[in-house]
C-alpha cells in the first residue's frame, strides 16, 4: 500500500501481507490517522517515531496486544483511541509524555489490568473512558488531573499491601470538573459512608448520570448486618447536586433505599433499583416530580406496594396531591414474593396518578394477585406482562390499551384484538 506523502488525514480500512503499512512514515504532515483492521498485524517497536504531527489516533477495534514505547513521542497527540482491543494487557509508561492529549478512550480492553501511574502527568487530560475494562487498577495519581471532565468507570479495588496507591472513592473529590456519567462498581469496599460524603458529588454541578453498584448480588452476606448497616451508611453518605439527571442503584443489600438526598434531585428523570433483595418497603417515589422512567428489579422482599409509594401520606391534603406527574415507563420485575399493590379509594377523584404513563411492564411477579384501578385512568398504550398471573379481567379493564403482550406473544395489536395462542389460555382464565 503507498500512500502520498503530503496525506494529512488517513484512514485504513485493511492492510495486506499481514504486516504494518511501512509506507505511511513518508508522511511527515499526517495530522489523523485511523486504522480499523480488526487484524492489525503487531506494530513495529519504531511506530511513531516518524509520525511526529498527529493530532488524532485511532487505533480501536483491532487485535493490539502492545502498544510500543515510540508512541510517547507524539507530543501534540490530542486523541487516542484504544478501544476494544480485547487482547491489551498494558499501557506502556511513555504515555505519560503525551503531554498534549486531552482524550483517551480505552472501553472494552478487557484484559487491561491497570493504568500506568505516569498518566498523573498528563495535565490537559480531560476524558478518560475506561467502560467495560472490568477490575481495573485506577492508580491514586489520577487525582491530580484537575481539568479531568470525563471519568466515565470507577472500579474500587479491595485494599492490600498496595492500598496506599489505589484511587479511593473519596479521591473523587480532587476531580471538581467531572460531568456527564459516572458509574462507580464495587462500593462494597469502599470504608464508610465518610468516603461517600469525601467524593464531594454534590459539587459536581454537571455530573448527570450516576450508577452505584454496590457489588453484593442476591445472596445474603454472612455477616448480614454488619453489611447492611455499611450499605446503608455508604449510600447515606452520598450527597449529589440536584441537577442529577439519572441514577441507578444495583446490589444494596440494606432494608432502607431511600436517603434524604434521593429526594431533593427535583431534576431526577431516571431512576433503575436493580438487584435489591432485601428492601421490603418502596420509597414515595411518587413525589419526584421529573421522574419519567423508573424500572424496580430483584427487589424480593416486597410483598405489598402501598400507597406510600405513590407519596401519599395521612399528612399529605389528598385533594392535592399529583403522584408521578410525569413518568411514562414503569417497568416492575422479578418480584417473587409480590402480593398486593394497593390503590386509592374511588371517592379521591382529585387525586391524579400517573397522568403521563405510556409503558407499563410487570415482569415474573407470579404471586402478584391483581392491578390497581388508577392504572386504567391513566393514558397507558403498552402493556407488557410476563410470567405474572393474570386474568381476562386485566385485559377487559385495559380497554383504551393500544398494545397489550403477554409473554412475548401480542393479545391486542395497535388496538386490534388478536388471537389468543392456546398455551396462554390458563393465564387469561
Amino acid at each position: 500500500m503507498l500512500v502520498h506523502n503530503k496525506v494529512r488525514h488517513l484512514n485504513i480500512m485493511s492492510t495486506y501481507n499481514d504486516s504494518f503499512p511501512v509506507s505511511i512514515y513518508n508522511c511527515k504532515g499526517l495530522r489523523t490517522l485511523v486504522i480499523s483492521t480488526r487484524k492489525l498485524p503487531p506494530l513495529p517497536s519504531d511506530s511513531f517515531s516518524k509520525l511526529k504531527s498527529i493530532r488524532t489516533l485511532k487505533l480501536n477495534k483491532n487485535s493490539i496486544k502492545e502498544v510500543p514505547e515510540s508512541i510517547g513521542g507524539l507530543v501534540h497527540l490530542r486523541y487516542l483511541d484504544l478501544s476494544q482491543n480485547r487482547e491489551l494487557k498494558e499501557l506502556p509508561n511513555s504515555v505519560g509524555n503525551l503531554f498534549n492529549l486531552e482524550t483517551l478512550r480505552l472501553i472494552e480492553c478487557f484484559k487491561l489490568g491497570e493504568l500506568p501511574v505516569s498518566l498523573r502527568k498528563l495535565v490537559n487530560l480531560k476524558h478518560l473512558y475506561i467502560m467495560g475494562c472490568g477490575v481495573i487498577k485506577v492508580p491514586k495519581e489520577i487525582g491530580r488531573l484537575r481539568n479531568l471532565q470525563i471519568l466515565d468507570y470507577l472500579y474500587l479495588k479491595d485494599g492490600g499491601e498496595d492500598d496506599e496507591g489505589i484511587f479511593k472513592l473519596g479521591d473523587l473529590g480532587n476531580l471538581e470538573q467531572l460531568q456527564g456519567s459516572l458509574y462507580i462498581a464495587n462500593l462494597k469496599s469502599a470504608k464508610d459512608g465518610s468516603e461517600a460524603k469525601n467524593a464531594e458529588l454534590v459539587n459536581k454541578k454537571n455530573l448527570l448520570h450516576l450508577s452505584l453498584h454496590f457489588g453484593r448480588g442476591s445472596v445474603r452476606d454472612p455477616k448480614r448486618a454488619e453489611a447492611d448497616l455499611k450499605d446503608k451508611d455508604i449510600l447515606k453518605g452520598f450527597q449529589v447536586h440536584t441537577n442529577l439527571e439519572s441514577l441507578a442503584i444495583y446490589g444494596h443489600h440494606s432494608p432502607k433505599l431511600c436517603p434524604s438526598w434521593m429526594m431533593s434531585c427535583h431534576n431526577l428523570r431516571k431512576l433503575v433499583f436493580y438487584e435489591v433483595p432485601f428492601c421490603g418497603v418502596l420509597a414515595p417515589l411518587g413525589k419526584l416530580r421529573s421522574l419519567e422512567y423508573l424500572t424496580i428489579c430483584w427487589m424480593k422482599s416486597v410483598k405489598k406496594v402501598g400507597v406510600e409509594f405513590l407519596g401519599i401520606t395521612g399528612e399529605t391534603p389528598q385533594t392535592l396531591i399529583k403522584s408521578f406527574p410525569k413518568l411514562k415507563e414503569l417497568i416492575l420485575g422479578e418480584m417473587d414474593q409480590w402480593e398486593e399493590w394497593e390503590g386509592v379509594e374511588e371517592e379521591d377523584s382529585q387525586i391524579t396518578i400517573m397522568p403521563s404513563l405510556l409503558f407499563l411492564s410487570i415482569l415474573y411477579c407470579d404471586k402478584l394477585k391483581a392491578l390497581p384501578n388508577f392504572l386504567w385512568k391513566t393514558p397507558l398504550r403498552e402493556l407488557r406482562i410476563c410470567d405474572t398471573r393474570c386474568g381476562t379481567e386485566w385485559v377487559k379493564k385495559a380497554s383504551q390499551v393500544q398494545n397489550i403482550e403477554i409473554n412475548g406473544e401480542f393479545v391486542k395489536k395497535d388496538g386490534v384484538q388478536m388471537e389468543v395462542p392456546a398455551y396462554l389460555i390458563h393465564l387469561l382464565g
